[in-house]
């Protein structure tokens, strides 16, 4: 099941040179790579199961509702994101403090572009589990969209604390802390990310925008990061390659 491929890149609406910088700031998160319940769940427990098992039982998913966990996989694959969720609820409706259950229903919320059921959800996650690193990453990733960057901020340095090899809690935390004007701290959680995960264009194109926008800008460096963003699968961005300059335009 597809779980989460998020909104596509946001585009960064910029009208004049002078105010590029804080448009690009404030759009910082531009998309979400696909995650998949089988790559982010299976690989979330299987993490569980080595290095807390207690947890891992709370997140277990139980053998009779796996049938309607099937369903809504199927349903997701089809972007059904209402009947997902409803399969979910089903789960929730026997097993009320199901972790698995209001985790995919937190992250199908979030996917649908349904950020107060996605918070709502996942905020009942990190009641029920204070050492769920999971349900944290993606709680600040909608505190983020939400624009309450002080909650997503520290929800996300919690998350790290869990689990510090996460590299997209890395990146999103990168993005708070720029939101926050603490450029130099964004750029060094943009490179831990690539550090953890090469393959994501996310980390890459958003350490291309901080660079670009600092005072004085490295457009060098910030064109290099924004290629290598580009080779890994990440769309163009005018504005920001006009900003770069006409080489940018990679294949």
């Amino acid at each position: 099941m597809a779980y989460g491929s998020a909104s596509p890149r946001k585009v960064l609406v910029i009208c004049i040179v002078v105010v590029l910088r804080v448009v690009l700031v404030l759009g910082l998160i531009a998309s979400y790579e696909a995650l998949t319940h089988e790559d982010t769940l299976h690989t979330y427990f299987v993490r569980l199961t080595a290095k807390k098992p207690d947890l891992a039982t709370r997140a277990h998913l139980p053998d009779d509702m796996r049938a309607t966990a099937q369903e809504a996989t199927d349903d997701f694959a089809r972007k059904d994101y209402d009947a997902a969720a409803a399969c979910y609820q089903r789960i929730l409706n026997k097993y009320p403090e199901s972790l698995y259950a209001w985790s995919n229903l937190g992250v199908i919320r979030f996917t649908a572009g349904d950020l107060d059921g996605a918070r709502t959800a996942l905020e009942k996650c990190v009641a029920m589990a204070p050492d769920d690193a999971f349900s944290r990453t993606y709680l600040g990733m909608t505190y983020y969209q939400l624009s309450r960057y002080d909650e997503a901020l520290a929800m996300l340095e919690e998350a790290i604390s869990l689990d510090p090899g996460d590299a997209k809690s890395h990146d999103f935390l990168g993005c708070c802390l720029s939101q926050k004007g603490r450029q130099l701290d964004a750029e060094r959680e943009f490179k831990k990310a690539i550090e953890l995960d090469s393959h994501s264009s996310d980390a890459y194109f958003n350490l291309a925008v901080v660079l670009a926008t600092a005072k004085p800008p490295d457009i060098v460096q910030a064109r290099s990061y924004y290629l290598r963003a580009l080779e890994r699968g990440a769309a163009h961005n005018p504005k920001l390659e006009e900003l770069l300059g006409t080489e940018t335009h990679a294949p």
